[in-house]
């Protein structure tokens, strides 16, 4: 599964009695690895995860995710732990994560995106949901594309529902996140001038918010602010998003 997903060669096969088709626990911190972890090595402008493939070792990873293969020599000596080489980390990251989420039939996803406001308001409903629910929501505010992944791979197999903060920089973005986590209700809170430098103009924001409602499609939930006039213009030019203003189908 794990290679099918991610278009990965295995440099260094699973330890025996490791399947592919195993439950892992999946993170990009080798300083909180626990024994039969994955660890995918994630680069950046001042950090390389590839430098922390001993520690991710030392601290019983049983699984490494890596683009760079010249990496994972020692490791590959020494075997006991699997190596996967995938041609971009942070994508096989989420491939995994949107592969995963495509076996939890019982969940039910709750998005959460907007200008202001969205982690305070992913907080509240976790609170009011897990009074009678089990579930969980993003931790702190991961909500790009290495937070999300890691919130949908943090679920357990039982969870009823997860509150996914989901956030943009750029066009795109929100679209990408939303395919990952595939919610049933989406919740806007506001649209204003936040990330307007990458979306062009607050109609760029505006069309950016609303692509969760795009990819969640027609028979989904949505709170928003309808009587929002650009909100309310953008939706009525889009024959799936005005199903979602008062009196379309969508609205209950």
């Amino acid at each position: 599964m794990i290679t099918s997903l991610t278009g990965g060669r295995w440099v260094c096969p699973l330890p025996e009695k490791t399947g592919e088709n195993a439950r892992f626990r999946v993170s990009t911190d080798s300083r909180v690895l626990e024994p039969g972890d994955v660890f995918v090595a994630l680069r950046g402008e001042k950090f390389d995860g590839h430098d922390f493939l001993k520690q991710a070792e030392a601290n019983g990873a049983v699984l490494v995710i890596i683009d760079r293969e010249e990496a994972a020599e020692t490791l590959i000596a020494k075997g006991g732990t699997g190596v996967l080489i995938v041609k971009n980390a942070v994508t096989a990251l989420g491939q995994l994560a949107k592969g995963y989420r495509e076996t939890l039939n019982g969940l039910r996803v709750v998005a959460v995106t907007g200008s202001n406001g969205k982690t305070t308001t992913k907080r509240l409903i976790h609170a009011g949901l897990s009074v009678k629910m089990r579930g969980s929501a993003s931790p702190k505010s991961f909500n790009n594309h290495i937070g999300v992944p890691l919130t949908v791979l943090a679920a357990e197999d039982d969870d009823e529902y997860l509150v996914a903060e989901i956030g943009s920089n750029a066009k795109g973005e929100i679209r990408e996140l939303a395919e990952i986590v595939q919610p049933e209700i989406a919740v806007i809170t506001t649209i204003g001038i936040s990330h307007v430098a990458g979306l062009g103009s607050l109609r760029g924001v505006c069309e950016e918010k609303l692509d969760l409602l795009r990819v969640m499609g027609r028979g989904g939930k949505a709170v928003l602010n309808t009587e929002a006039p650009l909100l309310q213009e953008v939706m009525k030019e889009d024959p799936v998003l005005r199903g979602y203003l008062p009196g379309g189908d969508e609205v209950s």
